[in-house]
């Protein structure tokens, strides 16, 4: 990489922790403050502060000399998020699916090596699994991931776990993948234990619709203690409510 490329890299990289940064804050933070997290010389935060402002993605308040990300900003990926874009046929497919199994139930989309949850109903119970929207998950551990990649077929799946063997600090051995994928294709439904959190199971299941061309992934997650008892049942409300993909045309 040549030290144009390099030093565009950097500043696209601080630009995404500055707004992490402000999200994680919720609140105004000045030029010293934000250097300080980023861990980068004053000047060249200044420098992209200034570029920030003039592009009106963030705003300085003169009296405290705190800086924040403007609605326009805001405004930008709201889209993605906003109830109308998800299909309502599915969101209300999800909204009875809560409410027959007690549980969280999420919809999410793969996204390089992970799943992204782009949906959640949130159980009512006072004990339950804690998903949020923009939240990821591992594709080769979790259960919305193996759902997704039944979907694939063998040579597909040994090309992509070539690549994450190399990318990832840790992946599973290829033979359980496809032996773990095969019992999906078989059973329809992908059922994992403690996969990615411990003492959490969730059933999911490829609910045959795509948004954006993305294939979509609905699961029911909860405390595995739970899960596991009452896994039968929610097998069957999954493959009930999303079998025949009624209503998703």
């Amino acid at each position: 990489m040549d030290l144009a490329m390099a030093s565009v890299s950097q500043s696209v990289s601080r630009c995404i922790a500055l707004y992490a940064l402000f999200a994680d804050r919720k609140s105004g933070l000045t030029g010293a403050e934000i250097a300080e997290h980023l861990d980068a010389p004053r000047s060249s935060v200044a420098a992209l502060l200034k570029e920030l402002s003039e592009l009106s993605m963030i705003s300085l308040n003169r009296r405290t000399l705190t800086y924040l990300p403007t609605l326009k900003f805001a405004q930008l990926g709201a889209w993605l998020i906003d109830p109308g874009h998800f299909p309502p046929p599915l969101a209300e497919l999800m909204e009875e699916l809560q409410r027959e199994s007690g549980e969280t139930v999420t919809a999410s989309w793969p996204i390089d090596h992970e799943m992204e949850i782009i949906r959640v109903v949130k159980s009512r119970n006072p004990i339950s699994f804690v998903a949020e929207i923009g939240q990821r998950l591992p594709l080769w551990y979790s259960s919305v991931g193996l759902a997704y990649l039944a979907s694939l077929s063998n040579q597909q799946i040994h090309a992509r776990w070539e690549k994450d063997r190399r990318a990832l600090a840790k992946v599973p051995d290829l033979d359980s993948v496809i032996d773990a994928v095969s019992h999906v294709r078989t059973s329809g439904m992908a059922v994992v234990h403690g996969g990615v959190f411990a003492e959490a199971s969730a059933v999911a299941m490829l609910v045959g619709y795509e948004l954006d061309g993305r294939p979509l992934v609905v699961s029911i997650a909860g405390p595995e203690a739970r899960i596991r008892t009452i896994q039968q049942r929610l097998t069957g409300l999954i493959t009930r409510t999303f079998g025949s993909g009624i209503g998703l045309d």
